[in-house]
Parts: structure tokens; C-alpha cells; sequence
């Protein structure tokens, strides 16, 4: 047996993928940082997780980490062995070399527990299942008996204030039972791995389009040429897919034969891995340009979404919109006017009504509203309007008036250097190189989201306060300025008639 432990998070990793596990225990040095999205994903985690335990109000919290980690377990065995306590917060217990922190044993007074796993998802995954399984594998193991296993997820059904049913608990009782035996075949193969001189051979994959990312993908993709097959624009279900593809060779798009079959916009894709020119449906992109009509509203929102509603009708993860900027341009060549919005936090304000407060400022004179990716604007229009019925007219108008301009990379204009991608991050160097985000403090809409939350949160100091609102606005401008330079471009493009490859 390997001298090497093996915690929770750790054999969910090599679940996941052999090698990330043998770099979290040998190398994690070369682990990217999480980034401020995913430290708000974590703390988010730890809301959810402080809510489940006040269902069970005498329960007591284990409080040690890192280093006093012998103490946690000294604690949780006390605790076990007393059985006072209704329940058990992060009870720490090993076996072998296995550690597991589990969310909460509940004491059923009988000499049983149930093991009551809690996630933030709103939906169970089949992740899920791995996870509660091992924990009940190291807690039989250390001779700890479990009556059931429960798996407690966000009930999204449910209002703000009434939180009674905010969490739904699954029995996970008689499938975590049955995958004991694999957990044990996986935990030999595991052991093997890690106890190995150097990584095991992993071919990059699914694997590591896993849904929160994977701290060491810089590193097993740092080989992956520009151009390469996996910048396949949505190639999904494919068989097929973009990793056989990109394993079996050749890996550049440009090498593609014609026994690959691709859609329109791959095939778009194609013909640009072969020049350095633009792709542009001239015809198609002077017609689309021409549906935009005076005065212009180059329009971005910002949100927060919380997975513990916080205001009246919230349910969880809904988003609030708390900061919009808007640039205004009434006639053809006239001077653009900037509007903006950051949210008051000011205790008992709704963010949602000064948002439409601020909105109904900006949209006095009916014309075409801009956005980049529209539908998470419309969508969140539509959602303020059925919350707040007193402004719905106003607010279906709105939505109305809307043309996005990601439909003109999506159907008439891609140049390789989009990289597969036709976000608003990856086009704006092309037109405008000029406008780096990175050099801005906050870069990404995933670092303003984490922003706004700390920005709204109760006792940040007036300083970090101030920098942060400048900041956020710094942000938020240039999005909706990237707009209006990205449209001002293919106007300018269209009106010259600047030699362009056609598309077909």
C-alpha cells in the first residue's frame, strides 16, 4: 500500500482523468490558479453547504483543515464515539490511506449514521454517485456503520423568502452499495499510478472538457498547434470525434479530407485555415448590417446569481441584473453618449428595480439595441418583465428592438483568427487589437461576477469599495465599446467594398 493518501476531491480526479491525480499528488506545481470564477464557485459551495447544516441545528462543526488534519479526525472519532451530537459537520475519518471530509453524519441515535452528501447543483450527475460511494467505502471501512446515504441538491423550484424546501435529498442507499466493488478496483488501479515514477500515458480528451475545468489542461495541451482540429466549432455527438479525429491525424483543420463531413460553419472553418484572409459573405453581411436603424444602443448587462435566493420571486441561481452600459449613438456619424448602471447595495434596494429605473433613462426613443449574444439579454428582459408586471410593456418593447451582433461572425464573416470561436474575446482583436482586456483589472466576465459579489457583500471597506465600482464600470464600458467599434468596422468594410474571399 502506498504511503501517498488519497482524499475525496483526489479520487474524484482520477475518476475524471489518471493523470490529473498523479499531478495533484506529485506535481502540483504546475496547476494553473483557479481563477476569481471559480474561487466565487467554491464559496457559493460553502453557502450551500452552511445552509444544510442548519437543518440540523445541534449538530457541531469540525473545524480543523490543513495540518491539524490528525485533529480532525481525533474530534470526529470523539464525536462518533459519544454519540451525543444530533450531527456531524465535516467529519473527517480515514481508512488505510483514504481520507474523506464528509458534508454530514446524522446520528441516528441507534449506533447508525446516515451519510447526507450536499452539492449546489440543482440537478443530480452521474459524478455524484463516484463521490458518495467512495465516502461510503472509507466510512464502512473505518468500522463506522451507515443505515443510509442520502445525495441533498438545490430544489430550483423554490421562492425567496420561502426556503422550507430548498434542498431535495435523493437515496443514494442501494447504488452506492453496489458500486463498493468498483470503488475498490478503482482505488487499487489509483494506488498503482500514483505510486509510479513518472505520469501515466493520457491521451488528451472528453476528459478534459470536464464542466469546471481542469487546473492542469495548459500543460497536457501545450502542444497543440493553432489551427488544430479541436477548434472544430461545435462539433459535438460526432463520431468521429473532434479527439479521434485529432489523434488519428492529420490535427490541423487545413489537412481535413473531404471523408470528414462538417457543418457550414466548420466548412467556413476550412476555407480560413487556408488564408490569412477574411471568409466574408459580402451580400448576406451588408444585408444583415442594414436591419439596424437609428438611434443605436451598443447595450451589455452584467449579473450576479446567487445560489441562496436573496429577493422576493428569486429562485435559486437566477441571475439579477446589478450593472448595464450602454453606448447611444442617435444618427449616422453623431457622437456617441456613454449610460451606465452599477447597483446601489444599498440595504433593502432591489437591484432588479434600479436596474429598470436606470433602463427606462437610457430607452427613451424606440431604435435598434445591440447586444453581443442577445439571448442572455432578451431572456433577462423577459425575466424582469414577468417579475415586475407594473413595467412589462416597457420591458417587451425592449426586447423587440434587439439585433445581436454575434449573428455576423455566426453567419457572414470568420477570419482564422477566431480560433473556432466567435465570442466577443476572440473577434475584437481582430478590428481593434488595440483594446486588450488584459489590460484591464478586471478581464473576463467570470472575474466581474466574482467582483460584483464582493462588491455587494456587506462591510467591504469604502476604498476597496470605490476601486472596485471604478473598476467594474472600466469593464463593463468596454464591452458595450467593443460594439460599437466591431460594428463601425464592418460598416466601414462593406461601404469601401474592400476585396474580400467569398464565401462558397
Amino acid at each position: 500500500m502506498s504511503t501517498l493518501q488519497i482524499t475525496k476531491s483526489e479520487y474524484a480526479a482520477g475518476v475524471q482523468c489518471s493523470k490529473r491525480l498523479y499531478f495533484l499528488v506529485h506535481d502540483s506545481e504546475l496547476a494553473t490558479a483557479p481563477g476569481d470564477d471559480l474561487q466565487l464557485r467554491f464559496k457559493q459551495g460553502r453557502e450551500v453547504g452552511e445552509l444544510a447544516r442548519a437543518r440540523f441545528p445541534e449538530g457541531s462543526l469540525v473545524t480543523q483543515t490543513g495540518s491539524a488534519i490528525e485533529k480532525a479526525i481525533e474530534i470526529t472519532s470523539t464525536h462518533l464515539s459519544a454519540l451525543q451530537v444530533s450531527a456531524i459537520f465535516e467529519a473527517a475519518v480515514r481508512f488505510k490511506n483514504f481520507l474523506i471530509r464528509a458534508d454530514i453524519l446524522k446520528n441516528n441515535f441507534d449506533g447508525t449514521w446516515d451519510l447526507i452528501e450536499v452539492k449546489s447543483t440543482t440537478e443530480l450527475k452521474a459524478e455524484h454517485l463516484d463521490d458518495v460511494a467512495f465516502q461510503l467505502f472509507v466510512l464502512r471501512g473505518a468500522g463506522i456503520k451507515i443505515n443510509k446515504v442520502y445525495l441533498s441538491h438545490i430544489n430550483n423550484k423554490v421562492t425567496f423568502p420561502n426556503l422550507n424546501d430548498f434542498f431535495i435529498d435523493h437515496d443514494f442507499t442501494d447504488s452506492a452499495i453496489e458500486k463498493l466493488p468498483e470503488v475498490e478496483l478503482k482505488l487499487r488501479s489509483l494506488v498503482q499510478i500514483i505510486d509510479r515514477p513518472l505520469p501515466p500515458e493520457q491521451a488528451i480528451g472528453r476528459q478534459c472538457a470536464n464542466p469546471y475545468g481542469c487546473e492542469f489542461k495548459s500543460e497536457c495541451w501545450k502542444d497543440v498547434p493553432k489551427g488544430s482540429v479541436l477548434e472544430l466549432y461545435n462539433y459535438r455527438k460526432r463520431n468521429p470525434t473532434k479527439f479521434d479525429l485529432y489523434h488519428r491525424g492529420p490535427k490541423l483543420i487545413q489537412e481535413l479530407g473531404e471523408d470528414v463531413e462538417l457543418t457550414r460553419f466548420q466548412q467556413v472553418q476550412f476555407l480560413a485555415s487556408k488564408t490569412d484572409e477574411a471568409i466574408i459573405d459580402h451580400a448576406g453581411l451588408s444585408e444583415f448590417l442594414a436591419k439596424v436603424q437609428h438611434p443605436i444602443y451598443y447595450f451589455d448587462f452584467e449579473t450576479i446569481a446567487p445560489p441562496v435566493p436573496i429577493l422576493n420571486g428569486m429562485r435559486p441561481y437566477q441571475r439579477i441584473p446589478v450593472q448595464f452600459s450602454c453606448h447611444v449613438q442617435n444618427g449616422p456619424g453623431a457622437d456617441l453618449k456613454h449610460h451606465e448602471f452599477l447597483a446601489s447595495g444599498t440595504p433593502g434596494s432591489d437591484p432588479r428595480r434600479e436596474c429598470i429605473d436606470a433602463m427606462r433613462n437610457v430607452f427613451t426613443t424606440p431604435g435598434t439595441i445591440v447586444a453581443y449574444h442577445d439571448d442572455f439579454e432578451r431572456s433577462l428582459i423577459r425575466e424582469l418583465a414577468q417579475q415586475f408586471v407594473e413595467f412589462s410593456d416597457f420591458l417587451l418593447e425592449l426586447e423587440k428592438d434587439f439585433w445581436d451582433l454575434e449573428d455576423a461572425f455566426q453567419n457572414h464573416f470568420y477570419h482564422q483568427k477566431f480560433g473556432g470561436s466567435c465570442s466577443i474575446k476572440k473577434v475584437l482583436p481582430f478590428f481593434a487589437p488595440e483594446m486588450k482586456y488584459e489590460y484591464l483589472e478586471i478581464k473576463n466576465g467570470g472575474q466581474a461576477q466574482a467582483a460584483l459579489v464582493r462588491l455587494l457583500t456587506p462591510g467591504l471597506l469604502p476604498e476597496a469599495k470605490d476601486k472596485l465600482r471604478k473598476d467594474l464600470l472600466t469593464y463593463c464600458a468596454q464591452d458595450s465599446m467593443a460594439m460599437v467599434v466591431i460594428h463601425q468596422k464592418l460598416i466601414e468594410l462593406t461601404a469601401n467594398n474592400i476585396r474580400f474571399l467569398r464565401q462558397g
